[in-house]
């Protein structure tokens, strides 16, 4: 993420971007390039078509002798996801199960300079928490001839920023007005925690238009320290179809 326009001086658009070498980046990063960029990775293994384990690494930026020393310095930004799936549960045809733990640390995604945080029109790019938080969701299914009935398990825990503060949660914050240089850790700040749960039913009408009616019920808590909690319930009832492209061109 680049900003045209750096005081005075209008970079336009940044050709070096284009370069396909992978960790140019580096590079850039080494002779005082301004942007921000993050490097990610992504891991799969799956036994006996049947268990499949899955993680993925976000690192925004981060000094290898601040993170030996384990000081919690704010720099050290990243995420990291963990997560297990398996079909056909306990023998069960259709029956599929699914545990993810999801970790980002305080300052995440967020810049010196606002406008090139990792962001987009007020909304994060990547988690819609932001950052400075620990997720855990599980996901439960059962897929019977067209029927299709899913429960959903969300608890996430954050850390939140006081009046004038900046805890590390809000990326729309810029990092230079961080609360501490030293001691961050994921949660500091208000503490906060959402409960998420859903059940759903879905009836598949047209296979080949993949058009599917739904209903549901979905509670949603979220308790903060200092304040009232936030309690929502509501029903949804949809019709709904997931177009695809069929290219037949090879």
């Amino acid at each position: 993420v680049w900003q045209a326009t750096n005081g005075d001086h209008n970079r336009g658009f940044d050709v070096n971007y284009l370069n396909p070498v992978i960790f140019m980046r580096p590079v850039e990063f080494s002779i005082g390039s301004p942007d921000n960029v993050l490097m990610g990775m992504d891991l799969a293994y799956t036994i006996y078509k049947k268990y499949k384990f899955y993680t993925q690494v976000m690192i925004d930026e981060f000094l290898l002798r601040e993170l030996k020393a384990g000081n919690g310095w704010w720099g050290n930004k990243y995420g990291l996801q963990l997560g297990f799936k398996t079909w056909d549960l306990a023998g069960i045809k259709g029956l599929t199960l699914q545990l993810e733990r999801n970790e980002v640390r305080p300052y995440t995604y967020s810049h010196s300079d606002v406008i090139q945080n990792y962001g987009h029109y007020n909304a994060a790019l990547a988690h819609t928490l932001g950052a400075n938080f620990e997720e855990y969701i599980a996901r439960l299914s059962y897929c019977w001839k067209r029927w299709l009935f899913t429960a959903h398990l969300l608890e996430a825990f954050q850390g939140l920023d006081y009046a004038n503060t900046n805890f590390g949660g809000d990326i729309y914050k810029s990092n230079t007005r961080r609360q501490s240089g030293y001691g961050n850790y994921i949660g500091q700040g208000r503490k906060s925690h959402l409960s998420y749960q859903e059940i759903k039913a879905s009836y598949l009408v047209n296979p080949f238009w993949n058009l599917v009616i739904e209903a549901g019920i979905v509670n949603r808590q979220r308790i903060t320290r200092d304040s009232d909690s936030e309690f929502g319930q509501f029903f949804h009832l949809g019709l709904k179809t997931n177009l695809y492209n069929q290219y037949k061109d090879f």
